[in-house]
């Protein structure tokens, strides 16, 4: 699902890769991304030790995670995929609603 709602409330938001992609775009899309975010002032709060290497980033862990300088949104990036193809998924949570989940209050 694209777009996830908890008790009324948009807490999820996904988007993937407009294409499959092969290994090396795939890391690559994945180091451009992590550009794009840090040089918008997003602060990296969680990164895999492989995070930019589809092959190696482990599959129950986000590849990586970054935080809005308002400290109101949650961004996760991470491959999927195997073989030959690999798409990257961006996932945007509102912070309060990730921050409960995570202490499972929610």
């Amino acid at each position: 699902r694209s777009l996830v709602d908890h008790e009324g409330s948009l807490t999820e938001i996904n988007i993937w890769s407009k294409k499959n992609l092969d290994l090396d775009q795939a890391s690559d899309y994945l180091k451009k991304t992590r550009d794009y975010f840090e040089s918008n002032n997003y602060k990296t709060v969680y990164a895999q030790k492989d995070w930019s290497n589809p092959i190696l980033v482990k599959k129950n862990l986000p590849g990586i995670r970054f935080v809005n300088p308002d400290k109101t949104v949650v961004v996760e990036v991470d491959p999927r995929g195997q073989g030959s193809v690999y798409n990257v998924f961006i996932t945007f949570y509102n912070y309060e609603w990730f921050l409960k989940k995570a202490r499972g209050e929610e």
